[in-house]
């Protein structure tokens, strides 16, 4: 197995500069955004997520069952031809990318002795209730890995989608004060995924561009490495997320990338920026042997975090005060990986 090197991810998002919007549906986020005229869950692009009643876990077809109705070109590369073997050189996919869509709770209410709605430790929900910074939320988060034939001249491959659930808390400090996850004195926020939820949702027989589970047992399961715990033979970047909000960015003047900021306008999106979420660059991860460090920065000297993902909501969602993230929000990678695994 080779080890894919990380890039930046330049100008805007590869999913806007390919096509102008959201490829499919963010099905957890109100609004049309791939401009279809069909909002969440009417959407067809949803039907197969767990919560528009799809069934996730559940293999859509037997292995090796062909019905030369998936994303595949039988003269390039499918379940019943000999042109693809295990050499490098043979590899469909040069490249992959990331996002996804996710949305958060309050699980469990904090104890704040003060309760003051008007100081740094509280904020109001909707109905104008507190929201304590140590509130636990709960996290349901799908990520897309997109596998690309040609990523430099946008040629895809397929998507493979993986559901989660998770918790989050808020906070000065709360990265440094929860056990063993690493340093960042300046993150405001962490977010941390339980692997056992782990569920790939792909369905190509709803979705012709997603993978089927014998197509990624060929090209190789990137998500599966990615959301897996390095015990378990994983490299597990994407299971633990510290986060900065965009005004504690501002305020510490902290920089994402190595060739400065990111050139994403999300306003002209009709969304706003949120958080930044960094990866945790252990020697174990994919991040800490990859080559993140020259693509991305750390949040601060000394952590061994680096900036991952532009966490971004909809204008039209409520603003929860700094730095809780609450509601519906979706991510787009700073980088991208390239080469075979």
């Amino acid at each position: 197995m080779t080890t894919p090197r990380l890039a930046l991810l330049l100008a805007v998002p590869l999913a806007f500069a390919l096509s102008g919007c959201w490829v499919t549906e963010q099905c957890s986020v109100p609004g049309d955004e791939d401009g279809d005229g069909l909002e969440g869950c009417e959407d067809p692009d949803c039907a197969a997520r767990a919560r528009c009643g799809g069934a996730p876990g559940t293999p859509i077809r037997e292995p090796g069952f062909d019905d030369d109705d998936d994303a595949f070109d039988d003269d390039d590369f499918d379940d019943d031809d000999d042109a693809f073997d295990d050499d490098d050189d043979d590899l469909p996919v040069d490249g992959y990318s990331f996002d996804f869509e996710a949305s958060a709770v309050v699980l469990e209410d904090g104890d704040d002795d003060d309760d003051d709605s008007a100081d740094d430790d509280d904020s109001a929900d909707d109905d104008g209730e507190a929201r304590d910074v140590d509130d636990v939320y709960a996290v349901d988060i799908t990520f897309t890995v997109h596998y690309w034939r040609n990523i430099t001249n946008g040629i895809p491959l397929c998507d493979q989608r993986v559901r989660l659930t998770g918790e989050m808390t808020f906070g000065a400090g709360v990265v440094d004060a929860t056990g063993d996850v690493g340093r960042c004195a300046v993150c405001t926020g962490l977010l941390q995924l339980d692997d056992a939820t782990y569920e790939d949702v792909s369905n190509p027989v709803l979705e012709p561009d997603d993978c089927d589970f014998e197509d990624l047992s060929e090209i190789g399961d990137v998500g599966s490495l990615l959301l897996t715990p390095n015990a378990d033979g994983g490299w597990g970047d994407f299971l633990r997320f510290a986060l900065v909000d965009a005004a504690t960015l501002d305020a510490e003047d902290i920089e994402l990338t190595v060739n400065g900021p990111p050139a994403t306008d999300w306003e002209s999106f009709g969304m706003r920026f949120s958080h930044a979420a960094y990866i945790h660059a252990t020697l174990d991860s994919l991040a800490g042997t990859g080559g993140l460090e020259s693509v991305t920065r750390p949040p601060e000297a000394g952590s061994d975090y680096l900036a991952g993902f532009e966490v971004v909501q909809l204008e039209n969602v409520p603003v929860p005060e700094a730095p809780l993230l609450e509601g519906p929000f979706v991510g787009q990678a700073l980088f991208i990986f390239t080469g075979g695994i």
